[in-house]
């Protein structure tokens, strides 16, 4: 059996996409609203493209094997106490209306420090954790590896050892450990004394 969330998503500032940080909200919002619970563990998602209409969140039952489905944009797993849930974010028909103001950059300005392959935050960011990890990795590739024009920096892979917790992006730092060419990468998510995941970017065109 799959449940079906019905999502609402905005584009943010000029994008024409929906932006990762929405999508990992959905996620925990919309499998509470299924009745799944918080989602305490594990956290995994994967995007198989730019994502430029509504989308529907499905979710597996834990221990059910289900074909996935034709629109299906993203692979996401979670585990919430004892369970492993998977399912997908499929595109649906329906476009998305409205933009919200946002300056990416701003939760970090001044804050974070880039040395080396690696970019540190220090103090509260007055942003979630999310949109730190995501500012921060942005900064940091398009230092060390500016897009030539027309190119931007995208992330396709985001799995993290556990939930992110609004404490975590007062402390978050990013190191890129591998970096095929000027195309894929991937870097390290991590608190003073603790790893929490890694996040993976590509060269794309949004």
């Amino acid at each position: 059996m799959v449940k079906i969330v019905t999502l609402s998503f905005a584009f943010r500032a000029e994008r024409k996409y929906i932006h990762t940080t929405d999508i990992y909200d959905s996620l925990l919002a919309g499998l509470a609203e299924a009745g799944f619970g918080d989602a305490d563990g594990a956290v995994s998602l994967t995007i198989r493209e730019v994502m430029r209409n509504q989308l529907d969140l499905h979710i597996r039952e834990p221990g059910e094997t289900v074909p996935r489905p034709p629109k299906a944009v993203i692979d996401f797993t979670v585990n919430t106490g004892e369970a492993r849930i998977g399912g997908w974010f499929v595109a649906t028909d329906r476009p998305v209306k409205e933009s919200v103001p946002y300056d990416e950059e701003a939760a970090i300005r001044d804050r974070a420090t880039v040395t080396g392959p690696t970019i540190a935050i220090e103090g509260d960011a007055g942003a979630t954790a999310i949109e730190v990890v995501t500012a921060l990795a942005v900064k940091l590739h398009n230092t060390l590896a500016p897009p030539p024009p027309g190119k931007k920096w995208l992330d396709t892979r985001l799995d993290l050892e556990r939930r992110l917790r609004p404490a975590d992006g007062s402390r978050l730092s990013l190191t890129m450990v591998k970096r095929h060419g000027d195309r894929l990468t991937k870097s390290l998510i991590s608190l003073p004394g603790e790893d929490l995941g890694h996040i993976y970017f590509s060269l794309g065109s949004p």
